[in-house]
């Protein structure tokens, strides 16, 4: 059933999720080893923990940019500039060793992959025939989830195996989230073949012209949804975000130190954990 559904996608919607694929496994490596990787540094939890945030602000400060880029550019450049992005933010973090180079590449690192994931809805809607969007948005929740926990396992299984190589504490993790940076990288292969994303020219009739005055950019049309008579929807809207959030935020970045520390794993098994 599985093999028959992945068939019945447009090649395009396959493109997709073999990208997306990569960029999750990629971004399962930084998931595993970013802690770890700040505290063999010599840093303190305080420190990875302000990295942390650092990702955080990148997210909030790329998601509506990122609609914006979307407009301007069309899915395709946008994937393909996603995925190097999180290919470059991933392995200048792993070839940094202070805390300001660490803040810049972990927010690069976390915009990128908030480019992706803007774009990803409105793409698999485009290329999504009406009856099978609700699998092919399953499809793409399935892909993430197995990729993430791929890369997490692998994660920890390569750093593990790196470090005892002989390379080091921090160098084996360097080499290891080197390697999820080329699979992030590697994501640009199928994003580059996408058809149905591509940005064409307005023809003359979509044109705008004197008569017709061009609508503005769709972008700037979200705004709207920010003014006061809506802000009662969006209190009952954010607040639960933000209380989980505020909770997850406590508990889950610091997984791997806790398992780390608490239990005295190795990697590979802390890759399994997660």
């Amino acid at each position: 059933m599985i093999l028959a559904t992945w068939r019945a996608f447009l090649p395009d919607a396959r493109r997709f999720l073999c990208g997306a694929l990569l960029l999750e496994v990629g971004h399962g490596f930084l998931w595993v080893l970013q802690n770890l990787y700040v505290r063999s540094l010599g840093f303190g939890e305080a420190d990875a923990g302000t990295v942390l945030s650092a990702a955080g602000i990148g997210v909030v400060l790329t998601t509506i940019p990122a609609a914006a880029l979307y407009d301007a550019l069309g899915a395709r450049r946008c994937l393909v500039l996603a995925a190097t992005g999180a290919a470059a933010g991933l392995l200048g973090f792993a070839l940094s060793e202070s805390l300001p180079a660490l803040l810049f590449w972990s927010a690069v690192q976390s915009a990128s992959f908030t480019v992706h994931r803007v774009v990803a809805a409105p793409f698999l809607v485009s290329v999504g025939h009406p009856g099978q969007r609700t699998q092919l948005f399953g499809a793409e929740f399935m892909t993430h989830t197995v990729a993430a926990a791929f890369g997490l396992a692998c994660a920890g299984a390569l750093a593990d195996l790196l470090v005892h190589a002989g390379l080091g504490e921090s160098e084996g993790l360097s080499a290891a989230l080197a390697l999820g940076a080329l699979a992030s990288l590697c994501a640009t292969i199928p994003y580059r073949g996408l058809v149905t994303g591509r940005r064409r020219e307005p023809t003359a009739a979509e044109a705008p012209t004197a008569t017709r005055p061009a609508s503005p950019p769709s972008v700037w049309r979200m705004f709207a949804i920010l003014a006061p008579r809506h802000w009662h929807l969006w209190w009952r809207l954010a607040l639960p975000y933000l209380i989980v959030g505020t909770g997850a935020g406590l508990i889950i970045p610091f997984i791997n130190l806790y398992v780390t520390d608490r239990f005295a794993r190795p990697k590979n098994e802390l890759g399994l954990v997660m």
